[in-house]
């Protein structure tokens, strides 16, 4: 009968820690998933197009396109990311303060460091801002369409 009281009092500290872990896990998922970032639409403005009818200069449109966020505090890369087709983003960031950078596209990618291309490309400015507690900041980044070489 010894032997069985030690066994089950062994028992039960290890199925107690199990158990504290399987409730602690879900607050592990949300420390990985902050609930902040930012939450935004791109668009492509092409000041090459002109209508005949209204005499209206450019047209702006949803537009895919990649861009990267860094953290201000030490220049390095948080995260990267590809828009949906519509343009369309959602990303997860903590509170802080952030670089993003759009990369500069070209025939549906992004051009490398240094890459010259021919034809029309385009591009937009990098962003700084500030992403708050509990909270998706609204963002809209307009690239411009470039004539190229």
């Amino acid at each position: 009968m010894k032997t069985v009281r030690q066994t089950s009092v062994f028992l039960s500290p290890v199925l107690l820690t199990l158990l504290l872990a399987l409730l602690a896990w879900p607050s592990v998922l949300l420390a990985g998933n902050p609930n902040s970032g930012l939450d935004g639409q791109v668009l492509l403005h092409d000041s090459r197009v002109i209508n005949i009818f209204t005499g209206q200069v450019g047209i702006t449109a949803p537009f895919q396109a990649s861009l990267r966020v860094y953290s201000l505090n030490s220049n390095r890369l948080v995260t990267s990311f590809t828009t949906t087709a519509g343009g369309r983003f959602q990303v997860h960031l903590p509170p802080g303060s952030y670089r993003l950078v759009p990369d500069t596209m070209w025939q549906g990618r992004a051009l490398l460091p240094g890459e010259i291309v021919l034809g029309p490309y385009a591009a937009a400015l990098p962003i700084n801002l500030r992403v708050w507690p509990h909270r998706f900041s609204p963002l809209t980044i307009t690239y411009e369409q470039m004539m190229g070489f």
